[in-house]
This record gives C-alpha cells, sequence and structure tokens, in this order.
C-alpha cells in the first residue's frame, strides 16, 4: 500500500521520463544496455558487440547448466517462425566463431551437410541436439561438432554416441572428421577423395573435366546460364572498373586489365602492394555467387572482378596464395565476354593451356606449386570480364596474424593462453 501511494504522486508527465537506476540491472543487462545506447557505433557493431557478449557470459551455452526442454509446438505466425530463424543462425555463428582457424572451413562444411539431414537431426536455437524428433537430454551442438575435430583427455560430450549413429545413418564423410583418435562406427562412409570431390560427385559429376595433370586438382564445368550469359555480362561491365598500381619484384606499374570488388563487411584483399577494399555485395553479384556455391560446395564473402578490354589485356603468370586468402577454400573463376586461354604451369612439368568460354566456371586448388597467366591474344577484339571467388580472412583474423609476426613466441603463446 505504501508503494502504491508513493506511485500515484508521481506526475504524469514524469512517469515516461523515469529511467530504472544502473543498480536494478545485472552487469550483463548494464553491457547490454550500454551497447544499445551508445550512438556512436552503427546498428552492424552493435550486434557483433551484442554476440560477443552473450559469448563471453553464457561461455557458449555450458552443457553443464543446459536445461533439458520440452518440444514446442510449431510456430503459428511468421513472426514466430523468423525469431526462430535468426537464433539458428545465432547458434552457427557461435559455432564457427568458437572453432580454430584452421578448422573454420570444414566446420562450415559439417554444418552445410547436417542442415541437408534436418528431417533426422538438427537442433533447437540454444543448441540441444534433436534426434529423430526427440531432445537429446544435456546435449549441444557445439560440443558435439567439437569433438569430432579435436581430440581430448575429457569424456565425450551427452549425446555423442547417439550423434555419431545419425551420422551413420546419413553417410557422413569421414573426411570431415579430423579428430584422428575417435573411433568411428562402421557405418560412417569412408571416402576416397577430399570433401570437395565428394560435393562435385554428388551435383552433377558428369559435368566437371579435370584437365592437366591428375594431382593438379583443377577442374572446369560449363556454368549453365543460356540467354542470361549477355545479359550478366551488360551489367557487370557497368561496374567501377578502376587500373591499380600493383608492384612486381619491387617495380610499380599499372596492368593493361581493369579490377574492382565486391565482399561482405570487415574484410581486406592484399595482394601485389595493393589492398583491395570490397564495395558491398549487390543483387546481381549475389545470385551469381549463390549459383557458383551450389556447383562448388564452398561459401565464399569476396570477389575480385578483373576487366580484360581486349586480347591486348593480359596478367602474368602468378599464384594466389596471398596469407588473406583462406587456403582451404578452392578458387572459382566465373567468365563473361570473348574466349581467352589460360596457362597453367609448374616447374618440371609441361604447360597446360585452357580456353575459358564465356560461362565456363574454373576451381583451382593447388596455389603453392602451380602457376597461372592469361597470356596475350592480339586476335582477340571482344572484352572479357573475370570473376575470381575467394574467402579472405576478416580484419580481426589479419590483425591476430600480423600480432603474432611482430611480437615473440613467448608473447604470443602467454596471448593464447590468457
Amino acid at each position: 500500500m505504501e508503494y502504491a501511494k508513493k506511485f500515484i504522486l508521481v506526475p504524469n508527465d514524469q512517469i515516461s521520463k523515469h529511467v530504472p537506476t544502473e543498480e536494478t540491472l545485472s552487469e550483463l543487462d548494464r553491457e547490454m544496455s550500454a551497447i544499445l545506447k551508445n550512438k556512436r557505433i552503427s546498428d552492424d557493431e552493435k550486434v557483433k558487440l551484442y554476440v560477443q557478449v552473450l559469448q563471453k557470459r553464457l561461455n557458449i551455452l555450458d552443457h553443464n547448466n543446459v536445461v533439458q526442454e520440452t518440444i514446442s509446438e510449431a510456430p503459428h505466425t511468421e513472426e514466430e517462425k523468423q525469431d526462430l530463424v535468426e537464433k539458428s543462425d545465432l547458434m552457427e555463428h557461435l559455432i564457427l566463431e568458437s572453432a580454430p582457424k584452421n578448422l573454420k572451413s570444414n566446420t562450415r562444411n559439417i554444418l552445410n551437410y547436417l542442415k541437408k539431414s534436418q528431417d533426422l537431426m538438427h537442433w533447437t536455437p540454444k543448441g540441444e541436439w534433436i534426434y529423430k524428433g526427440k531432445n537429446v537430454k544435456n546435449s549441444n551442438v557445439l560440443d558435439l561438432i567439437k569433438s569430432l575435430q579435436t581430440p581430448s583427455n575429457k569424456p565425450h560430450p551427452p549425446g555423442f554416441d547417439m550423434f555419431l549413429q545419425g551420422l551413420s545413418e546419413i553417410n557422413f564423410p569421414k573426411s570431415f572428421i579430423k579428430n584422428s583418435s575417435l573411433e568411428l562406427k562402421s557405418g560412417i562412409k569412408k571416402e576416397e577423395t577430399s570433401p570437395l570431390r565428394r560435393r562435385r560427385i554428388n551435383a552433377k559429376s558428369s559435368e566437371w573435366v579435370s584437365f592437366g595433370e591428375k594431382n593438379r586438382k583443377t577442374n572446369c564445368i560449363a556454368f549453365d546460364l543460356g540467354e542470361e550469359c549477355n545479359e550478366m555480362f551488360t551489367k557487370l561491365s557497368k561496374c567501377p572498373f578502376k587500373q591499380s598500381i600493383i608492384k612486381v619484384w619491387g617495380k610499380s606499374y599499372r596492368p593493361l586489365r581493369k579490377s574492382c570488388s565486391y565482399g561482405d563487411m570487415d574484410i581486406k584483399y592484399e595482394y601485389s602492394g595493393h589492398c583491395e577494399l570490397p564495395l558491398p555485395w549487390n543483387r546481381t553479384l549475389l545470385k551469381i555467387k549463390s549459383d557458383v556455391e551450389k556447383k562448388t560446395g564452398f561459401e565464399y564473402n569476396f570477389v575480385l572482378l578483373n576487366f580484360y578490354e581486349s586480347g591486348q589485356a593480359k596478367i602474368g603468370a602468378h599464384k594466389d596464395d596471398e596469407p588473406s586468402l583462406d587456403q582451404s577454400v578452392d578458387i572459382a573463376t566465373l567468365s563473361f565476354g570473348a574466349c581467352r586461354d589460360m596457362i597453367f604451369s609448374k616447374k618440371g612439368c609441361k604447360s597446360v593451356r585452357q580456353a575459358l568460354e564465356a560461362g565456363s566456371l574454373l576451381i583451382m586448388h593447388d596455389q603453392k606449386e602451380w602457376t597461372h597467366a592469361i597470356p596475350p591474344q592480339p586476335c582477340v577484339k571482344e572484352p572479357r570480364i573475370s570473376l575470381t571467388f575467394r574467402r579472405v580472412w576478416s580484419s580481426l583474423q589479419q590483425s591476430l596474424d600480423e600480432m603474432e609476426r611482430d611480437y615473440s613466441i613467448p608473447l604470443c603463446k602467454r596471448l593464447r593462453r590468457d
């Protein structure tokens, strides 16, 4: 009653101005509130900080504190469906962020494979594993995927045996399992080829054509664009191409070709002394990127566009082996316009010349020993545009790599341990 009297005495125009004191908020609430109220940072940066705070506080949903959930009824409204999708995307983001650098690509491949078998197995927005429609008590998909890739002296997480049983039923590729100490069940399919080769076999293997040395892992495919090929070339020719100054063997010059780039936020691509800051994706390139990813099985976050005005424009022999590139993801090159040749070379091997026609998709894997080049062809008078899709490490990851190079090894070990 005393509280009610005090509340009534507050003028109406002051009620809307009332703000709870920070003492009434928990430490987590204060951090969240500070992020949301900060007007100096963009909404995208707020989202990243928000996720980082959750990850730090919840320790990525420690399975020791997870409470078993009952299976809820299917959402009836579009808002509820969208909310579940966003929470599921958040869990995938946490899984990828928690993976070590050398396993991020493999973790992404595992997630993509599991999402194809959601009728048999999937997970709740909080990460609890669901197998054949039943929640597995105290399980967490993050712990299960981690145990597939890294050995540990600790017991397997809850539900791991059932997790392996489910993987055997969907013919889960053995090549995705990086934990060498793991005893696999006989039902899991053993592959003779790499994960990429398996995906190509599943996706119309007869279309892929290998050329050159058998161990070169370079393939070409006719990308089915039909009448859209000329339309795509017209749209792409309107991109803001420019001649950038690059360095080769210490000398600066402007190449005959022009280039521009598009990609995700917070990435940059450095090559030949030039730093490429990508433009935001447009609708045309997002559509092309999606189609390329379906063909290759990889996910890309950057594309470099090269414009060759005629057969005089060229590019010398080189390797795309920059430190900023994720070398576990093959580079995909899609060609539009005039047909140009590409020459592949390796010391001690015969060079291979491959014609790249309009609509052809080239996959290159080996960037350590083989070089590739676009030689001049004066007889070609028409222009050509190439799109090379890549996966680039984020600016944050590149900064951490620079710290490792700049500081001593003992300091790096201490930073990693902290």
